[in-house]
């Protein structure tokens, strides 16, 4: 299975943005599977893709896990880029590093897959935030770019999960 999972917090302002852009990614995947009229490739990936906000929870994340998935996680980064840039890093070279220290989310995550040797292959997709503090909006630098980060995001997922369907999972 192709899973999109989200994590963030909605009560510390920017660093939930990836569950508002999974809800808005979820409803333009839906909006475009009932077009169904991009092909066979595309029906694959609508039959396997499954999203899931899993917030803060990495237990609700984990209970979702399974050996052989493909993930596109979703999450927040202060990685001192352009405020709204996407960053796509492999899940097995991020394991491969013993600091963790892309999100505090991820960590957990990422650490625990490992630790439980659940064999996943995916990409983390890091959304550079501009303000994260107690707060339920978003900061104005990345309300101005939300429609381009959704957009983005929901093509970068379209690509990754046609990439994976195309090759067949390679996860032993």
């Amino acid at each position: 299975m192709i899973k999109v999972i989200a994590i963030g917090n909605f009560l510390m302002g920017d660093d939930g943005i990836a569950l508002k852009v999974i809800d808005e990614v979820e409803k333009k995947f839906l909006k475009e599977k009932e077009k169904l009229e991009n092909g066979k490739q595309l029906e694959e990936i609508y039959s396997q893709l499954t999203f899931i906000k899993a917030e803060t929870d990495f237990n609700f994340a984990l209970d979702n896990i399974e050996a052989g998935d493909f993930l596109l996680i979703l999450d927040s980064t202060l990685l001192m880029l352009d405020y709204g840039t996407i960053t796509e890093i492999l899940i097995s070279e991020f394991q491969n590093h013993s600091n963790y220290s892309l999100s505090m989310h991820n960590r957990s995550l990422l650490s625990f897959i490992k630790h439980l040797n659940i064999k996943v292959e995916g990409f983390i997709l890091g959304i550079e935030v501009a303000k994260v503090a107690f707060s339920l909006d978003l900061s104005e630098k990345l309300k101005d770019k939300f429609q381009q980060i959704c957009d983005e995001a929901y093509t970068i997922i379209m690509e990754k999960s046609l990439e994976y369907i195309k090759k067949g999972s390679n996860i032993a």
